[in-house]
C-alpha cells in the first residue's frame, strides 16, 4: 500500500503583522452616511389630473434628489413606490418618512 505524506504543520497566525492592530474604521458597505446630504424636494401632485377620474393611484410626488435626479413616486392598493426602482428607492423611502 502506498502512503500519502504528512502535510506540514501549520503555524497559527498570531496577528503580529503590520495589520494586525488595524480595526474596521467608519461604517460598513451599506451604512455610509452623507457628509452633505442632498436636498430633497417632494411635490405633491394631483393623480386625478394626471392620470384620469378613474385611477385608483392614492397620492402622487415628482421627488428631485439633490440637482436633476427626478423621481415619481405613487400610493396605490400596492403601497409606496418609484416608478422606476420600485420600493427600495430612496424617493420612496423620503415620501413614506414625511407623513
Amino acid at each position: 500500500m502506498l502512503e500519502e505524506p504528512e502535510a506540514p504543520p501549520r503555524t497559527q497566525h498570531r496577528g503580529s503583522g503590520a495589520h494586525a492592530s488595524r480595526k474596521p474604521r467608519g461604517p460598513r458597505f451599506g451604512e455610509q452616511f452623507d457628509l452633505f446630504p442632498p436636498k430633497i424636494t417632494i411635490e405633491s401632485l394631483d393623480p386625478r389630473t394626471l392620470l384620469g377620474r378613474r385611477t385608483r393611484v392614492a397620492g402622487l410626488w415628482r421627488v428631485t434628489i439633490g440637482v436633476g435626479d427626478v423621481h415619481v413616486v405613487f400610493r396605490d392598493r400596492h403601497g409606496l413606490y418609484c416608478e422606476a426602482h420600485g420600493t427600495s428607492c430612496r424617493a420612496a423611502r423620503a415620501v413614506g418618512d414625511r407623513k
